[in-house]
């Protein structure tokens, strides 16, 4: 190969990347902003809606599904939120494993606080495959009364109104609902599946069609099978207008970092094109890769391309998580960052200015723009070496109580405990 052929390969290479740093930019970053600010926190408007099955009542009962296993600080005010939910008709159906798991006391607790709400309890779940978490819910899904099912892990809280905007958006052909943060929205936009299982409202019948549960449970990343199960039948998944507030009691940066990892190596056994697309979609790569490219194409200065690269990306996360703000109630935002809202006193600035000129209600984030800058940078410092790491660990990964190995395609198998392991 000759140096002019060489010259010609690497342009078109730099080409191609500079092609995919812009088409993220507006493909994600700013799709992302504007679904946001359209979408999210926006009520439907008018009267509950008529498209819903003819033979159900406007608003249909829904069985909302409680896995859980242990105690955190949180947990008790985390379901006292689902006895308190502004809505005609529903049943909660909490499930343990273990019968002496302290998370049955606070259930029963509040079981005994609100008579009124039909709730149930259940301990020992069912072996109909190698998820856990998928065993300890089939019990309350065999005994679940009604089509709508909500399937809620323990960490998330409800504001009064979310299950009826949840339930507004399972219209026409859309049988799941879901919640999702900005990589999610984007996703949401091309009717990608992309969902996560923190909060899942689905139609049981649509999963008896295809036997239920048990399909699922020989995967770790139930969530993302379910959803394909539900477009493989003809329907489409779609988020609601209100996000997903996760409210756990750990803050423990080793955890966080090691559920992330367990993730990563989730997504790529499931969607080998993660492997390649999703360190080109993190900003210091993507920047990196970008700078190189314009120097070669085009002469320009990389390092002051780099800066207002990062400069942008960090100005547009921090719209984004002003933006799915939506009042000033104290709950964590499963967003990259934890956020709460208080009222402004003091004089407005620059970034206030412009949260409403997209039109987000008046209020800042509980830290400072030098505390976000921080968290930021520590995050996308961190996640190259993070995605680096889950494909260096082993194929085997201890989630809960046990440890797994996982496969290609996202089948799990039990296996005893190794003597190194990606901890969650």
């Amino acid at each position: 190969m000759d140096a002019s052929t060489a010259c010609i390969l690497l342009k078109l290479l730099c080409g191609f990347i500079f092609i995919w740093w812009a088409g993220y930019w507006i493909v994600m970053h700013i799709v992302a902003l504007i679904i946001a600010n359209y979408k999210l926190n926006r009520k439907r408007g008018g009267s509950p809606p008529s498209t819903l099955v003819s033979d159900c009542p406007p608003f249909p009962p829904v069985s909302i599904i409680k896995p859980l296993v242990g105690v955190d600080s949180n947990l008790a005010s985390n379901l006292e939120t689902f006895f308190t939910l502004d809505y005609p008709s529903y049943e909660l159906l909490f499930c343990v494993q273990d019968e002496e798991d302290p998370a049955a006391m606070v259930v029963n607790s509040l079981i005994k606080k609100y008579p009124n709400v039909p709730s149930s309890l259940y301990c020992g779940g069912e072996k109909i495959g190698v998820n856990p978490k998928v065993n300890n819910m089939q019990p309350a899904y065999q005994s679940a009364k009604h089509d709508l099912i909500l399937i809620s892990d323990s960490g998330i809280r409800m504001k009064p109104d979310t299950l009826r905007d949840m339930v507004e958006h399972m219209t026409d052909r859309v049988y799941f609902g879901t919640y999702f943060a900005r990589i999610y929205l984007t996703a949401d936009f091309y009717r990608i599946n992309c969902c996560t299982g923190m909060s899942v409202l689905v139609r049981k019948s649509i999963l008896d069609a295809t036997g239920g549960l048990e399909p699922l449970g020989k995967y770790l990343g139930e969530d993302y099978i379910l959803a394909r199960t539900v477009e493989n039948q003809g329907y489409r998944f779609t988020i609601a207008s209100q996000p997903a507030w996760q409210n756990a009691g750990e803050a423990d940066v080793n955890a966080f970092h090691a559920r992330l990892t367990r993730w990563t190596r989730l997504r790529t056994a499931m969607v080998p094109t993660t492997l390649f697309l999703e360190p080109m979609s993190e900003c210091f790569p993507l920047g990196i890769l970008g700078a190189i490219s314009v120097v070669i194409l085009f002469r320009w200065d990389p390092i002051i391309f780099l800066l207002l690269h990062c400069l942008a990306w960090f100005f547009l996360d921090y719209l984004l998580i002003t933006s799915i703000i939506v009042s000033s109630t104290s709950l964590g935002l499963l967003t990259r960052q934890l956020a709460v809202v208080r009222p402004v006193k003091e004089k407005w600035n620059f970034f206030q200015v412009l949260c409403t000129i997209l039109s987000v209600p008046g209020g800042h984030l509980s830290f400072t723009k030098l505390e976000f800058l921080i968290a930021w940078v520590f995050r996308e410092a961190t996640s190259p070496l993070l995605f680096a790491k889950a494909l260096r660990d082993p194929a085997v990964i201890r989630w809960r109580k046990g440890f797994y190995r996982l496969h290609w395609g996202g089948t799990i198998e039990e296996v005893t405990a190794p003597p190194k392991v990606t901890k969650t």
